[in-house]
């Protein structure tokens, strides 16, 4: 992509733009026009990057009670 965009949002983790794609959903890019998060309209888009670009600094930290122990895999138990 080599495209430009002529409004970036600068927020204190990161500048970052929002355009609606040819599929009708929203996506986010950084500075370098690396994909961020891509969501189904403005304001769900605008959110998810805010928190993707904190989380990315600070690292996730799970809410109260909602910790989990669970270790996730692609796997499904089938050996190629």
């Amino acid at each position: 992509m080599t495209e430009h965009f002529d409004k970036y949002y600068a927020y204190e983790f990161g500048d970052f733009a929002i355009r609606k794609t040819r599929f009708g959903v929203f996506t986010s890019y950084d500075r370098e026009l690396v994909d961020l998060v891509t969501a189904g309209t403005y304001e769900a888009c605008m959110q998810a990057t805010l928190s993707h670009l904190r989380w990315k600094r600070e690292g996730y930290v799970a809410p109260e009670g909602k910790e989990s122990e669970a270790s996730y895999s692609a796997s499904v138990g089938v050996d190629l």
